[in-house]
């Protein structure tokens, strides 16, 4: 083994794409693309499958060679650089565990490369093992543990050797919804305590919100918005994002200008006033674009859009309950309501007036 492997320790590093592409023959899976991640950020990328999201991971982790741009991590070009000089931790989908060796032994094996004293070894080890909350797990074999009890280890082992950026991929698909649940605030404390730059790929766009600082959404191999949760979640820059992260209403229509501002205009009228509209958009195909749970059922006042419909259909979700509310123009609005006992909701065939607040929504150009 290479005498030459680093052994941790380092401060916690920003990492930068740089016009990075990749191209698989007549494929081009990854456009040329660039976004940074700030020293200590815990970061999901997200998307479809085939927009290119573990390429990515891989071209940053040095398993794929980008056929453009760079890889910069703290500041050092390391597009060339190979994978195990990267000093960089990865957690593969699958854990990729070594079932003949201890639970110690697999944790203990970047260290043992490193060629690191067997004292030094054995203390980080115990340390990686308290930290995921495994201490007393270490002469167990990975056959013997829970798939959650796996993934820590998984993650024990790329933690070991104090890299400055960890890297996963799909790390809690293999777990079923409950421990997910429960290890997505597990790993994101894991992670704000040793402050460790982290980059995720995840297809469950909730798992993206509930762990990130920020959030880079991928389609076709291109990046069509990176932000902070909140932002992605509440103001989506393109249609495709407003759908593929959560739920979204969307009406379109046309901006049509009058003395109150900007209206949305469907079937030659205008029917909702449309926020931060700038001068020049008249005449421009928009969507209005609407979360269900912003959405009430009620007189919201003058300062609110309130609309009148009928109600198509009502479905029990559990904690909320999900209607669906014909205009009599545009797409029918899907409306989330607490579902509780004492708040009566409007049943089939009713009208229904509904109301939110105009700041709730976001204008997209289609």
């Amino acid at each position: 083994m290479p005498a030459d492997l680093p052994t941790g320790g380092s401060p916690m590093a920003s990492v930068t794409i740089d016009g990075i592409g990749k191209r698989f023959g007549g494929h081009q899976a990854v456009q040329p693309t660039s976004f940074s991640i700030p020293a200590g950020a815990f970061a999901t990328l997200v998307g479809p499958s085939g927009s290119g999201k573990t390429t990515i991971l891989k071209m940053i982790a040095g398993f794929e060679e980008p056929t453009s741009g760079r890889v910069i991590v703290a500041g050092a070009d390391v597009t060339r650089v190979p994978p195990h000089k990267r000093n960089i931790g990865f957690v593969f989908q699958q854990y990729a565990l070594f079932p003949h060796l201890t639970v110690f032994d697999n944790i203990a094996y970047p260290l043992r490369i490193r060629r690191l004293p067997a004292q030094e070894t054995k203390a980080r080890v115990g340390e990686a093992l308290q930290l995921v909350q495994l201490s007393g797990f270490g002469d167990r074999f990975p056959a013997q543990l829970s798939g959650g009890q796996q993934q820590r280890v998984a993650l024990a082992r790329a933690i070991v050797f104090r890299p400055p950026v960890l890297l996963m991929d799909e790390p809690m698909s293999a777990l079923d919804k409950r421990l997910r649940d429960e290890m997505q605030y597990e790993l994101r404390d894991l992670q704000r305590k040793l402050g460790i730059t982290t980059i995720a790929v995840t297809h469950d766009q909730t798992e993206a919100l509930v762990m990130s600082d920020v959030v880079v959404v991928l389609n076709r191999g291109a990046v069509e918005q990176i932000g902070p949760p909140a932002q992605i979640y509440r103001k989506p820059q393109s249609e495709f994002v407003a759908t593929f992260v959560g739920e979204s209403n969307i009406l379109r229509g046309k901006a049509v200008e009058h003395e109150r501002g900007f209206w949305l205009e469907v079937d030659g009228k205008p029917r909702l006033p449309l926020p931060g509209m700038a001068h020049g958009s008249a005449g421009r195909s928009v969507a209005y674009v609407l979360r269900p749970e912003a959405v009430s059922v009620g007189d919201g006042g003058a300062d609110a859009v309130n609309v009148e419909g009928e109600v198509l259909e009502t479905s029990f979700v559990g904690e909320s309950r999900r209607l669906r509310i014909g205009l009599g123009w545009g797409t029918p609005l899907i409306v989330k309501v607490p579902n509780r006992v004492d708040l009566r909701t409007p049943q089939v065939g009713e009208r229904a007036g509904v109301t939110w607040h105009p700041g709730d929504a976001s204008v997209i150009p289609s």
